[in-house]
């Protein structure tokens, strides 16, 4: 997935992603293989306060750029508009390492956060309306490693006969700095940043989906 974000103040930013995606359906009849750039996200974030937490407000929209019914689709064909609230509290700490070269003990940073968004997704087709609710909450038990819990859920609005996709799951992460200072998702400080993330999720809730799970990787290169 490409990602661009730019500060424009320090206080207001505009993004943009476009996943590349591989996908492969197999079944008795067919045996479909599709490969290309998914849906096209923009958005812009507006940061409302910074203290004693971190509030801002995001809107988004998705491009439907990779929907094609009679092929494997990678995409779901729906344009999407999205108002988000995220509302954050991180406290850092310090850490205590043993340098190998001296073998003292050094101060290092650590940090420990919460995030809760919520959100409302407006959509134009079969899909119902939905209200997206995400949280999570982690820290760095050591200086190069951040533990991570989720939960994440998707409430649909429905008003006639559309389709509803409600969902519940937790999850649970670890994302290794393996390259450069910090963890994109929380800080960093200048410079290339290459994190690694090793996670499980796990379904408890939503329709025709009770008891699914899915192990993911990701590797991830900021600068």
């Amino acid at each position: 997935e490409w990602k661009l974000e730019y500060g424009l103040t320090d206080w207001w930013n505009v993004l943009a992603s476009v996943p590349y995606i591989s996908s492969h359906y197999r079944d008795d009849n067919t045996d479909l293989l599709r490969t290309g750039a998914g849906d096209i996200y923009v958005r812009t974030k507006v940061r409302l306060v910074e203290e004693p937490l971190v509030a801002s407000v995001q809107i988004s929209g998705k491009i439907p750029s990779a929907y094609d019914p009679n092929e494997n689709p990678i995409g779901d064909g729906q344009v999407d508009l999205e108002s988000r609230l995220l509302v954050s509290r991180a406290w850092t700490f310090e850490l205590s390492r043993d340098s190998p070269a001296r073998f003292v003990r050094t101060p290092a940073l650590g940090v420990a956060f919460v995030n809760l968004e919520g959100a409302f997704t407006a959509r134009n087709e079969d899909q119902a309306n939905e209200f997206p609710l995400y949280l999570e909450a982690g820290m760095t038990p050591l200086q190069r490693l951040m533990l991570v819990g989720t939960l994440d859920a998707v409430i649909s609005v429905k008003s006639t006969d559309e389709q509803t996709e409600d969902i519940a799951k937790w999850g649970v992460l670890a994302i290794v700095n393996v390259l450069g200072d910090g963890f994109a998702n929380v800080f960093r400080q200048g410079g290339p940043t290459v994190n690694v993330e090793v996670g499980y999720n796990s379904i408890f809730a939503g329709r025709n989906t009770t008891g699914g799970f899915e192990v993911f990787a990701k590797v991830g290169l900021f600068y």
